[in-house]
Order: structure tokens, then C-alpha cells, then sequence
């Protein structure tokens, strides 16, 4: 009797040390999954939520009519005057998207690039940079480039960054490998789609490595379209009215339009502009 009962005390700690067991393995690799599973439905959310802003800004272009939306924030919401665009970023655990160039979702051509100058090594390169004619060397095999000639007159090494006349490039990469090059890239610059074909506001995103998590970085952008057969191009200008700024937690965009005005460019042509305003709070 007495065995029987060691034998049934045995059991039940057989079992609650399995159990104990069990239930830590459970937390242990599942409290991470579900907070990826998170991660990457917050970045989700947040990306219809710009696709959903870029139809309601168009509706509201074309139509004049006021526009109210509600939006739920998980990041840092931004409207950005001064480049055209609206930005919002979200923390996450997992890369949603590509951490090498923006991606876009609503349209297949990108409405900003970054310009590319190309340095072979062993030889030197004579580039237009921002007005300015620059001498570029490479240094190989000490991976570094030194320019001359210009504003930015220096020595630099792959990752450095230097500025002329307002605009920041990089140095983005040095190879002193067998297939020897350097590679420059400058600002960003507007890529200018066509009436009828692309989109004016396109929503683009880009994630960074920041620690153990990525910083996913979205923006609806605002570029030129242009009608050929007229030599007319048309515009959406984002503007700032009130409050621009928003963080976590339930917010209330007003998007409202202006009157429609237009300039002529340097080549001739006429740019429509059509500014719309848009307020958070």
C-alpha cells in the first residue's frame, strides 16, 4: 500500500514537472511570436492607413469637397510641407518591407530617386555636383576617395557624407575588390510621372536597422504628372495648416482644398498646382 502511494506521489510530480515544463516552452517561444505577429499587423494597418489618405487626398482634389478622417496612430505622423509629402514611422520587430530603397505600393514607378556617380578605382572622375565640377579620385587600395576642386574638398571613406550647396551625399560604397569602384549618391530627387499613367501621390516605404527592432518609414509623396500632348504637368502641393504633428493614440485629420494656381517652368511648360491642407489633431 505504501508502495502504491510513492508510486502515485511520483506520478503527480512527473506530470506537474512536465506541465511546469510544457508551459514555460509555451511562453518562452510563444510571448516572442506574438509579438511579432503584432509588430508586423501594426505595420500593416499602418500601411493601408496611408493607401487609405491618398485616396481620400484625390477625392478630395478632384471633387473641393472637405474631408474628416480618423485615424489610429502607432508611431510618429508627420505632414511634411516642405518636401511635399506625409510621413509616418512605426517601430517594429521584424523588416516589413526592403531596407535598401524605398518601395512602393500604389504605383510601380518610384516618384523619388537618388542620383548614382560612379568612381572607378585606380582612376579619377571630373562630376557635376550641384552645379559645382568636382575632381574625384579613388584611393585604392586604402578605400577611400579624396575630391578636389570644389566645396567639398576632402579625403573620405565609404559611410561619410559631405554637402554642397544645401544638398547632403554619401559615399556609399568603396570596392577595392577584383571589379574595383566607388559609388556617390546625392539627394533624393523628384521623378516626374505621366498624366493618365502614374499616380500623383504615391505611398513608398523603407525600413532601417535600429538596435534589435527596424524603424519602418512611410511616406505618401507628391510628384509632378505631365501631359504630353499639352506640355502641361499637374501638381499636388501639401500644406501645412495648424497642427502637424501627431503620436500614438486616436487622431482627426481635416484635409481641405485650396485654389488652384499654376507657374511656368524654366523649360516653358505650365505646372497646375492644386494645394490641399491638411490639419491633425
Amino acid at each position: 500500500m505504501l508502495q502504491k502511494a510513492q508510486v502515485q506521489v511520483v506520478s503527480v510530480m512527473l506530470i506537474t514537472g512536465i506541465a511546469l515544463f510544457a508551459v514555460s516552452a509555451a511562453y518562452f517561444w510563444g510571448i516572442p511570436l506574438i509579438h511579432k505577429s503584432q509588430s508586423s499587423t501594426e505595420v500593416s494597418q499602418a500601411k493601408n492607413l496611408m493607401l487609405n489618405l491618398a485616396d481620400e487626398i484625390d477625392t478630395v482634389a478632384q471633387r473641393g469637397d472637405q474631408k474628416l478622417l480618423s485615424i489610429n496612430v502607432n508611431g510618429d505622423f508627420k505632414v511634411n510641407g516642405d518636401e511635399n509629402c506625409i510621413e509616418y514611422k512605426i517601430l517594429s520587430e521584424t523588416a516589413a518591407v526592403a531596407t535598401t530603397g524605398w518601395v512602393p505600393f500604389n504605383d510601380e514607378l518610384v516618384p523619388v530617386r537618388r542620383s548614382l556617380h560612379l568612381v572607378k578605382s585606380g582612376g579619377t572622375e571630373i562630376m557635376e555636383l550641384r552645379g559645382e565640377t568636382c575632381t574625384v579620385r579613388s584611393n585604392c587600395p586604402t578605400s577611400t576617395i579624396t575630391i578636389s576642386g570644389c566645396s567639398a574638398s576632402n579625403t573620405y571613406e565609404a559611410g561619410s557624407t559631405f554637402t554642397i550647396s544645401n544638398d547632403n551625399y554619401q559615399v556609399d560604397q568603396i570596392n577595392c575588390g577584383a571589379n574595383e569602384f566607388a559609388v556617390i549618391t546625392g539627394p533624393e530627387k523628384e521623378v516626374t510621372g505621366f498624366l493618365g499613367t502614374h499616380r500623383g501621390g504615391v505611398v513608398i516605404a523603407r525600413a532601417e536597422p535600429v538596435g534589435d527592432m527596424y524603424l519602418t518609414t512611410f511616406k505618401l509623396v507628391y510628384r509632378e504628372l505631365y501631359n504630353p500632348n499639352t506640355k502641361r504637368g499637374y501638381k499636388i502641393n501639401i500644406t501645412e495648416s495648424g497642427n502637424s504633428i501627431a503620436s500614438e493614440g486616436q487622431k482627426k485629420l481635416v484635409i481641405s482644398k485650396g485654389e488652384i494656381g499654376s507657374i511656368t517652368k524654366s523649360d516653358g511648360s505650365e505646372l497646375v498646382i492644386t494645394p490641399i491642407s491638411v490639419t491633425v489633431s
